[in-house]
Parts: C-alpha cells; sequence; structure tokens
C-alpha cells in the first residue's frame, strides 16, 4: 500500500487533485496498473499455495488432486535412477511426494 499511496501523492503533484482527464501522467497510470497486476499475482500465489497446503493435510487419499499435479509430482520418482524410489509413495509417502514436488517447482515450504 506504501507504493500505491506514494504513486497517488506524485500523480497529484503533477496532475493536481480536481476531477477530469490528466494529461502527462500515462506513465503513472500503467505504473498503477502494473502495480496492481502485480499485486493481484502475489494474491493468486498466496491462495493457491494456502489452498495446496490446505488440501494436502486433510486428504486422505491422492485422487483429490489433479491429474497433472499427480503426473508433475510423480515424475521424479519416473525419472529416477533408483527405481526403488517408487516405494516413497507408500502409506502417506505420497504426501511428501507430493510437498516435495510443491516446493521444488514453486518454493513453498509450508502447508498453510
Amino acid at each position: 500500500m506504501t507504493e500505491v499511496e506514494r504513486l497517488i501523492e506524485i500523480h497529484t503533484a503533477i496532475a493536481g487533485a480536481t476531477k477530469g482527464r490528466k494529461h502527462k501522467v500515462e506513465i503513472l497510470n500503467k505504473a498503477g496498473i502494473i502495480l496492481l497486476i502485480a499485486c493481484w499475482e502475489a494474491f493468486v500465489e498466496d491462495l493457491a499455495e494456502a489452498a495446496f497446503g490446505l488440501m494436502l493435510r486433510r486428504a486422505k487419499t491422492p485422487d483429490v488432486f489433479p491429474g497433472k499435479v499427480l503426473t508433475t509430482a510423480s515424475r521424479q520418482l519416473k525419472q529416477a535412477n533408483d527405481e526403488r524410489r517408487v516405494w516413497e509413495l507408500a502409506g502417506d509417502g505420497w504426501k511428501k511426494v507430493l510437498r516435495s514436488t510443491r516446493t521444488r517447482r514453486f518454493g513453498g515450504t509450508s502447508d498453510h
């Protein structure tokens, strides 16, 4: 919010606070749009991370996850030189494999 408030201050200082179309502040408007998009992207990433963590904590079986997620997670096991790695899926091991895949791909570190 600090950055947004600063953009508004600069905009007001250059174009004034009156209503109506402002000229020569297009770059500030574009900067505001970029900032808005970056904030939205961060929100969506955080939301996806939290949803994944919640699913991982509550899931009893891996079938609640989309096929693409399971395929991505299984790829590391299929490509491993040690065929015994498939046993990492035993019991609740599939949760560890999914958690590990999430961490490697997206930098997630917790299950919140």
